[in-house]
């Protein structure tokens, strides 16, 4: 099997192995855990200027006192364009989920890991709980 071959055949298992484990989220809704303070009832996702945003980047008074400001900027542009909707809130989430995945892929391969290992840690972070 040649290079190319191999390296186009991880990527596909790592895609793969994404979708299998988290595709069905894109049929659930909202949850009661943490939906309501991080996006439902967000002053910050739900209302205030489309110019503050460095507020989100200042503010630790986000939701449960976290400082999430890129979460919660996502959240407000979810709101914005598509409104209260879950399947486009866990799409997003899970295609975001995806690309760290890769980055992961990258950055075991930039610190020394072998292409094969790269993809098992990036596996292996894609499905934990």
């Amino acid at each position: 099997m040649s290079v190319r071959v191999k390296n186009i055949l991880g990527w596909l298992i790592l895609v793969a192995v994404i979708g299998v484990a988290f595709f069905p989220v894109i049929r659930a809704s909202y949850l009661n855990w943490d939906d309501p303070v991080h996006f439902l009832n967000n002053p910050f996702v739900l209302g205030g200027r489309l110019d503050a945003v460095d507020l989100f980047f200042r503010s630790s008074d986000s939701a449960n006192r976290l400082y999430i400001p890129l979460t919660i900027l996502t959240f407000r542009w979810e709101y914005l364009l598509f409104g209260f909707s879950p399947a486009v809130t866990h799409t997003f989430n899970l295609l975001l989920h995806g690309l760290v995945c890769c980055a992961i892929v990258l950055l075991g391969m930039s610190i020394g890991l072998s292409r094969p290992a790269s993809f098992v840690a990036a596996i292996i972070f894609a499905v934990h709980p």
